[in-house]
């Protein structure tokens, strides 16, 4: 999930990025995705957006029987259940919530979400390096059209500076000429 802030309230809406495991054929958890896709969770709502809300991970053995689940019906259609889902923090702000499914009851342990908070907390420097390269690439571009523009205007200059000495040439010529006569 991308999050980012609408009409001043943090939101969660799917990036459309999924894996599936080689064992689950699409077509079988289509209702799922579709909704998944479909919802923007508002922090609180839903398990997305109590990650959203907490900012740490968080992990539940069967979504189907959890209050408040969004996707609970469509979840128990596609056979849904064990979850876990933890937030990728940049400059303070929940940018990025990943979630994971089973089709099992499973619940993680406690060292396991810590790992997990780890890794999200890890992830923050990719955006960092992500957002560094962007920078520099528009400071290179901004510098390539600042010199192309300088180069352009040094080139008219150059041409009327050239114009100007031939016209100047031709008036001391013309001026030499009738000084002589």
């Amino acid at each position: 999930y991308l999050c980012n802030t609408e009409n001043g309230k943090i939101t969660a809406r799917s990036s459309g990025t999924w894996y599936l495991d080689k064992t689950i054929n699409p077509n079988d958890i289509k209702n799922f995705v579709t909704l998944s896709a479909q919802t923007n969770f508002l922090a609180g709502q839903g398990m997305v957006g109590k990650v959203l809300e907490s900012r740490k991970p968080i992990t539940i053995k069967d979504v189907t029987n959890l209050q408040g689940f969004v996707r609970a019906d469509v979840a128990k259609q596609n056979n849904v259940k064990g979850c876990f889902a933890f937030p990728v923090l940049y400059k303070d702000e929940v940018k990025i919530i990943l979630e994971f499914f089973s089709r099992e009851s499973a619940e993680l342990d406690e060292e396991v979400l810590r790992i997990l908070e780890f890794s999200g907390n890890q992830l923050r420097f990719v955006l960092s390096n992500i957002e560094n390269k962007e920078k520099m690439a528009n400071m290179a571009n901004r510098f390539e059209k600042g010199v192309k523009s300088i180069v352009e205007k040094n080139e008219t200059s150059i041409v009327s500076l050239k114009n100007n000495a031939k016209r100047l040439s031709e008036m001391v010529v013309v001026a030499s000429k009738n000084a002589k006569d």
